[in-house]
Formats: structure tokens, sequence, C-alpha cells
């Protein structure tokens, strides 16, 4: 985990169009966590290929990056009215913002963080068939990222391997509990 100015990274870090693989809240703990397949590289690294002369056939992905973001002291300002927090299960404290399927994931419409008297305030549209607005004040920011290959095990079956440790984990739950 890394503890990180909320300003100067998300100066260089422009979440739109990153897939949501998670979106939960603790309200004991204070805390906002948005879990992301974050696309702005990858996208980005596309278009050069193809503007090189690379066919889809030619091209070699980057690995994916995920990303947790974990926003501290944080407290809501808005949450759109057609989102419902749901708590995983009874002994969690966290509740799900969204329930987020494994076959269209939610992705980031827009982003913004603008600096507040005592913190920031962050504003994000997720568009899934419908656009959801949610708004919430915080403190600090911690960052965690893994970089991951999907490895085909069969016929549109696939395994996710950590670029790093060589460790296979789920695509929809990258970070450990």
């Amino acid at each position: 985990m890394c503890e990180t100015n909320p300003s100067d990274y998300f100066d260089d870090c422009h979440l739109r169009e990153s897939r949501v693989l998670g979106f939960a809240c603790n309200e004991s703990t204070k805390q906002v966590r948005l879990d992301v397949d974050y696309a702005a590289e990858a996208v980005s690294h596309w278009f050069e290929a193809k503007l090189a002369g690379a066919t889809l056939d030619e091209y070699q992905p980057l690995p994916s990056d995920l990303r947790r973001f974990t926003f501290l002291e944080a407290s809501w300002l808005s949450i759109d009215p057609k989102a419902s927090l749901t708590r995983r299960d009874e002994t969690s404290e966290w509740l799900d913002v969204l329930r987020i399927g494994r076959s269209r994931l939610p992705v980031i419409g827009a982003f913004t963080i603008v600096r507040a008297e005592d913190g920031f305030i962050a504003r994000m549209v997720l568009n899934q068939k419908i656009d959801y607005l949610f708004e919430f004040r915080f403190r600090d920011l911690d960052v965690q990222r893994r970089r991951a290959r999907g490895v085909p095990i069969g016929e549109s079956q696939w395994i996710y391997e950590d670029v790093d440790t060589k460790a296979t984990f789920d695509f929809y739950e990258p970070f450990p509990k």
C-alpha cells in the first residue's frame, strides 16, 4: 500500500474508461474503496501500435494494470439513488455501493477531485447501461497496484497471473481481503 498526495496522483492517473471491479464503503472505518482495471496506458499502447501498423493478431498487449484506491476519512456527499448499498455477508463491515457482476463491468465515465478546506472532494460517474453519480469527501489516499496477464486455460476460460510473483488469482478479486 502506498499513501500518496491525491492531487499529484490524479494529475497523472486518468481513470476515465477504466473498468470497475469493486466499489465499496466501510462506514465504521470511514473508507471508500475503488478497484479498477486501469485503462489509460493500455489504450494509449494500442493506439501507438495501431499507428505503427500493427494488426490485432500481431499486437502484444500490456499486462492488466489493476489498482485499488482506498479513500481514507471518507464521507458521502451524494450517492446516486439508483445505487443500493448491500452488505457482502453477515460478518463484513463493507457495503458494496453497486452490485457488480462478472458479465458487464461498469466503466468510469468521469472522475475528478478538487481540493476542499479539510481534504478533497471526489466526483465520479459510472456507466453501466445507465449513469450513476457519486460524490464523497476524503482526506487521504492509499493506492495498491498489481500487474497481471491473462493465461488461457481452456475455451473461453482464463486465469490471471501476477507479473511479479507469478501467483494466480481471480481477476474480479485481485487484492487479498
